[in-house]
């Protein structure tokens, strides 16, 4: 063997490449985990991004709706208000316990 080989510092200088070399494989490892992670956590930040805009849009559309709803009780309340001829009042009276139920539930949940 040369004489180099048997030097302590060559055997050391040896050992911390290997260490080193083993380490890096380790770093790169714990690299390519966290890039994948990382993918991970940003689709799921994408996902909650578009639930939130569903969500927006439900409500906006559940808003627009109970506009509609509100502007059709309306409607119906001066219908009620009108005179009804006399074989038309049972309806009218069966139309004023509907207007009646919905403006409740309208009330319950949250008008």
């Amino acid at each position: 063997m040369p004489p180099q080989r048997q030097d302590p510092l060559y055997a050391q200088a040896r050992q911390l490449a290997k260490d080193w070399a083993e380490l890096y494989q380790q770093f790169q490892q714990l690299q390519r985990q966290a890039d994948n992670l990382n993918a991970l956590l940003n689709a799921r930040i994408e996902d909650i991004q578009a639930l939130r805009r569903r969500s927006e849009e439900a409500e906006s559309a559940q808003r627009a709706l109970r506009q509609r709803l509100e502007a059709l009780l309306h409607d119906l309340e001066g219908l009620l208000a009108r005179p009804w001829p006399p074989d038309a009042v049972a309806l009218r009276d069966a139309l004023a316990q509907v207007l009646d139920a919905a403006r409740s539930d309208l009330l319950m949940k949250g008008g």
